[in-house]
């Protein structure tokens, strides 16, 4: 739970913590951990589930979701191997 505390408090993109901007653009959303250790913000929006996904390894969380991406770049790894 502690993970899914730093990932709430940190700064997004929007100039306020992803917790903030979360629940004031999607105030009926709510936060769970999966079993595949992903941090999700789950928002049902005309019947369908859209998420913001972070991938939790070790003590380091990755945006793997496009929305999560948008919202925290910073986390997001963008490593890519070209030969």
């Amino acid at each position: 739970m502690e993970i899914l505390n730093k990932l709430k408090e940190h700064q997004s993109s929007r100039n306020v913590s992803v917790d903030k901007y979360l629940m004031k653009k999607y105030p009926n959303g709510q936060w769970f951990i999966s079993e595949k250790n992903e941090l999700i913000y789950n928002i049902v929006i005309s019947g369908m589930n859209v998420q913001y996904k972070w991938k939790v390894t070790g003590e380091e969380i990755e945006a793997v979701s496009g929305r999560a991406v948008e919202l925290t770049p910073d986390l997001h790894n963008e490593t890519r191997h070209i030969e």
